[in-house]
């Protein structure tokens, strides 16, 4: 799977692969996992994580590793993903799937 790249400060084309443009990509500015988030994603995460949502995150579930997988869903917009995370949450909460079955 290649494509036609035309690198715009040489002028020349060359082929390249999208893994190659995503590699890039993460060195310039983080790809949004452990071990490769830029300072835009760890604002986005510590955001979330210091109570912009209204319900708490309490469960194991709830995760760097998940949260950020939230995150890159929305492009790391932290509204976008404070809404689907409380409606998430809610409908967890109205259907007790996060209680113990002890």
């Amino acid at each position: 799977n290649s494509f036609t790249l035309a690198a715009s400060m040489s002028g020349k084309t060359e082929k390249t692969s999208f893994q190659q443009v995503a590699m890039t990509a993460s060195i310039a500015e983080g790809i949004g996992f452990i071990g490769n988030l830029s300072e835009r994603h760890l604002e986005a995460l510590r955001e979330l994580r210091e109570g912009r949502l209204k319900a708490p995150l309490s469960a194991p579930r709830w995760t760097d590793v998940q949260l950020l997988r939230h995150l890159r869903h929305s492009n790391f917009d932290v509204e976008a993903t404070t809404k689907a995370l409380e409606s998430t949450l809610k409908y967890r909460h109205d259907r007790n799937l996060d209680v113990s079955s002890r």
